[in-house]
C-alpha cells in the first residue's frame, strides 16, 4: 500500500536531500516531479513533468535511475490525461488520486496518489497490491490508453475542456487583476486561499495569503466571527453579505494603522455542480461612512444648536418637505408630540398649517432660494378655540445649502406672537377709547371755556351798572338825615363784595386765555427779580398776619416762562399760604428755588392748617374751596395746575393736617 510522506515533508521541507532521505525510507514507489513548460510562467498550465528523484521503490518499478532525465511522457507516453490530476491537485493544493484497476485476473491494480510540496512540485506514489513490474505498470497504463477509444475521446475532451476552463479563468483572472473591486478566490472546506487581485493584496503588503487557509490568512475576519459565515456559505450554498465591517490595517507608507470599512459577500462556485470554493466580493466603504458619520455627527450638532436655540426651530428636507428636526419650543406651539412629525412630510404632519398657505411658502423659497419672512402671521393650530382665536407668529424660512451651494434643506425659525398682539390691540382699543374721550372732553373743555367766557361777559355788564349805581347812592346818601346812619358802611360792604364779584370775573377770563396765550408770552426772565416783585404785591397781607416769608432764589438763575402765568403761580401759593395760616401759631413761609438738568422746582413751605389724605386730591379743583373760614374763589390752585399742565411742568402737594403743607412746582427749563 501506499505510505504518503507527512505534513512536515509535504508542507515545509524545502531541502532536497532531506526529502530525498525521507522518500527512500517509503517502501511504496515514490517520486519528485516538476511541472515543464508552463505556458506564460503559470505552473497550473504545464505540459510535462520531469523527474527531480525517485527513490528505490520508484526506479525499480518504472526501471529508471534516481535523478532521469527521461520526462513523465517521454516515459509514460499516452498518458497525459493523468496529467489534469496533477494539475488539479498543484492548483487546489490538496491530494488528489487515481485508481487503476486490475487488467486481468493475475494483473496486478495500482493506485497512483498525487500531493504538491514546496517549490510548486509534486510527490507522486504508487502502491500496489501485489508484486509489479515497471514493464507491467507501463504495460498496464498502455493498454488502458489504447483500449478505451472511448476513454481516448473522453480524455481529449476533458483536454479542451481544460483547456478552455484555463482560458476562462485566465480572462476572469485578467478581469479581476484590472477591476477596482476586492477578489479572493478560496477552495475547498479549509477554505485555502487560491488567489487574490492585486486590489486584495495591496491592502496586506508583504503578508503571504495565497496557499494559506483563510482563517490562517486572515486572523481579522476570525476576529470578527465571520468563519462560521464562511463554512455556511460552502455548507447551503446561499451567499452571504456583510456591510460596512471595519479592519484596521497599517498603510503601505509606514503611517499608523487606520480603520477601513468594507461592504463584501461570500459567493459559492461550483464545479460540476458541486461547491468547490468561495468567492470574496469586498468594496471599500470608508470615505461613504466617514461622510455619513460626518454628516450625522454634523446632524447631532444640529439638533443641539436647534434645542438650546431661544427661538422656535424646525427642519424640512426634500421636496415633500420631511420633518427633519423639531426642537422643544417649536412642539410647544405646535402642541404635538415629537414621534407624529418627525419623518413625515409637512402636508401630512401638519395639514391643518399646510392648509392655510405655508406650503406655497415653501415652495417658493425653494424655487427662488430666498428667505421669506413674515411677521405676526396669523394662524389658527387645533389647540386654538372658539370662532375668533388665533394664534400670532413671526416666521423666517431660511434655505440652507451644502458646500458647492446646492439647495439641502429650509429650517424654519418662528417665534410666537400672540400675547403681544393681543395685548397691543387691547392697548389699540384702549386708545380709541381715550382719543374718544380725549375729544369729547376737549369739546367739553370747549364748551366750558365758552361758558366760562360768556358768564364773565356777560357779567361784566351788570356788575358795572350795580357799581354804578352803588357810586350813584353813596352820592345821594352823602347828605343828612341818612349821612348820621349805617348807610356808609353797608354801602362799603356792597362795594366789596362788587369787587369781588369782579375778580373773580377777571379770574374766569384769565383760565379761557391760559391755553392759547402760554407759547406766545414765553419770554426770558429773572426768578429773583418776579419773586420779590409779588413779595412786595403781598407784603400788607404778610403784614397783617404777623408772620414771616424767607426767600432762597439764586440770583443768577434765568429760565424761559410767560412772565405772567409764573407771576400768577407764585402770587396764588404765596397768597394761599398766608391766608390758610394756623390761629394757634405765627406764620412760617419759605420759598426756596433749585435747578436741575430737566427743570427748576420751586418750592412754598409752610406750617398753616395743613390738609387730611381726602382732602388733598381736591386742592387743585375748580371751585374747590376746603376752608370755608376764609373767603376765597377756588381758583387760585386751578390756575395754578392748569398754566403747568399747558407748559409741560406738574406741580407736587406733601401736605398734613394741623403741621402744614409743601407745594413743589416743576418749570421746564
Amino acid at each position: 500500500m501506499l505510505v504518503s510522506p507527512s505534513a512536515t515533508a509535504s508542507g515545509s521541507l524545502t531541502d532536497d536531500n532531506e526529502l530525498a532521505a525521507l522518500l527512500d525510507v517509503s517502501p511504496a514507489a515514490m517520486g519528485l516531479l516538476r511541472p515543464i513548460g508552463a505556458p506564460g510562467g503559470n505552473q497550473a498550465d504545464f505540459t510535462d513533468l520531469s523527474f527531480d528523484y525517485l527513490n528505490p521503490a520508484a526506479q525499480r518499478l518504472i526501471g529508471l535511475p534516481a535523478r532521469p532525465t527521461a520526462t513523465w511522457l517521454t516515459r509514460l507516453p499516452a498518458t497525459n490525461w493523468l496529467l489534469e490530476i496533477c494539475r488539479a491537485a498543484l492548483q487546489s493544493g490538496e491530494p488528489g488520486h487515481y485508481e487503476l484497476p486490475p487488467a486481468g485476473p493475475d494483473e496486478p491494480s495500482y493506485r497512483l496518489t498525487f500531493r504538491p510540496v514546496a517549490g510548486g512540485r509534486l510527490v507522486i506514489g504508487c502502491g500496489v497490491d501485489e508484486a509489479g513490474s515497471a514493464g507491467s505498470l507501463a504495460a498496464r497504463l498502455h493498454r488502458l490508453t489504447l483500449e478505451s477509444g472511448e476513454l481516448r475521446q473522453q480524455l481529449a475532451q476533458a483536454e479542451t475542456a481544460v483547456q478552455n476552463h484555463a482560458q476562462e479563468r485566465e480572462n476572469f483572472y485578467q478581469v479581476f487583476e484590472q477591476a477596482p473591486v476586492i477578489v479572493a478566490l478560496l477552495r475547498g472546506p479549509q477554505h485555502l486561499v487560491t488567489y487574490c487581485n492585486p486590489a486584495f493584496l495591496g491592502l496586506f503588503p508583504g503578508r503571504r495569503l495565497v496557499g494559506l487557509p483563510y482563517a490562517e490568512a486572515m486572523p481579522e475576519i476570525v476576529a470578527h466571527g465571520l468563519m462560521p459565515e464562511l463554512d455556511a456559505v460552502y455548507a447551503t450554498g446561499r451567499t452571504f453579505y456583510g456591510n460596512e465591517l471595519p479592519v484596521r490595517m497599517a498603510p503601505p507608507d509606514g503611517s499608523l494603522p487606520q480603520v477601513r470599512y468594507y461592504d463584501f459577500s461570500y459567493q459559492p462556485y461550483r464545479e460540476n455542480d458541486e461547491i468547490v470554493g468561495i468567492s470574496i466580493f469586498a468594496y471599500d466603504v470608508t470615505e461613504q461612512v466617514q461622510t455619513r458619520r460626518q454628516r450625522d455627527a454634523q446632524q447631532q450638532q444640529l439638533t443641539e444648536v436647534f434645542e438650546q436655540a431661544p427661538v422656535a426651530i424646525c427642519l424640512f428636507r426634500g421636496t415633500d418637505y420631511v420633518l427633519e428636526i423639531v426642537n422643544s419650543l417649536m412642539l410647544d406651539i405646535l402642541q404635538r408630540p415629537l414621534a407624529q412629525l418627525l419623518g413625515r412630510p409637512f402636508d401630512q404632519a401638519l395639514p391643518e398649517l399646510a392648509e392655510q398657505g405655508l406650503c406655497e411658502v415653501l415652495d417658493e423659497v425653494r424655487r427662488s432660494g430666498q428667505a421669506y419672512v413674515v411677521q405676526e402671521r396669523a394662524l389658527r393650530l387645533p389647540h386654538h378655540t372658539g370662532d375668533a382665536e388665533m394664534g400670532y407668529y413671526n416666521f423666517v424660512y431660511e434655505p440652507l445649502r451644502d458646500e458647492e451651494g446646492q439647495l439641502t434643506g429650509i429650517v424654519c425659525v418662528a417665534t410666537e406672537e400672540t400675547e403681544q398682539v393681543q395685548i397691543r390691540q387691547q392697548l389699540s382699543a384702549a386708545n380709541e377709547q381715550q382719543l374718544l374721550a380725549n375729544q369729547q372732553l376737549t369739546h367739553i373743555n370747549a364748551d366750558l371755556d365758552n361758558f366760562i367766557y360768556t358768564a364773565s361777559h356777560d357779567l361784566k355788564a351788570p356788575i358795572s351798572n350795580i357799581e354804578a349805581l352803588v357810586t350813584a347812592l353813596r352820592e345821594d346818601l352823602a347828605l343828612p338825615p341818612f349821612a348820621q346812619a349805617d348807610v356808609p358802611g353797608l354801602l362799603d360792604l356792597m362795594q366789596d363784595s362788587v369787587e369781588r364779584f369782579k375778580h373773580t370775573i377777571d379770574q374766569l377770563t384769565d383760565i379761557t386765555k391760559l391755553q392759547k396765550a402760554h407759547a406766545n408770552l414765553l419770554a426770558p426772565l429773572r426768578l429773583a427779580d418776579l419773586v420779590e416783585a409779588v413779595r412786595l404785591d403781598l407784603a400788607p397781607e404778610l403784614a397783617a398776619t404777623g408772620g414771616t416769608l424767607t426767600v432762597e432764589v439764586p440770583a443768577d438763575l434765568t429760565m424761559v416762562f410767560a412772565e405772567k402765568n409764573l407771576r400768577s403761580i407764585v402770587y396764588n401759593l404765596l397768597s394761599n399760604a398766608f391766608k390758610y395760616r394756623h390761629p394757634a401759631r405765627p406764620l412760617q413761609v419759605a420759598l426756596r428755588a433749585t435747578n436741575t438738568s430737566t427743570a427748576v422746582v420751586l418750592e412754598v413751605r409752610d406750617n398753616g392748617l395743613g390738609l387730611t389724605p381726602t382732602q388733598q386730591p381736591r386742592v387743585f379743583d375748580m371751585f374747590e374751596r376746603l376752608h370755608d373760614h376764609v373767603e376765597g374763589s377756588g381758583l387760585g390752585l386751578y390756575m395754578v395746575k392748569k398754566i403747568l399742565d399747558n407748559a409741560g411742568g406738574r406741580v407736587e402737594l406733601d401736605s398734613e393736617s394741623g403741621v402744614g403743607s409743601v407745594f413743589r412746582v416743576h418749570l421746564p427749563v
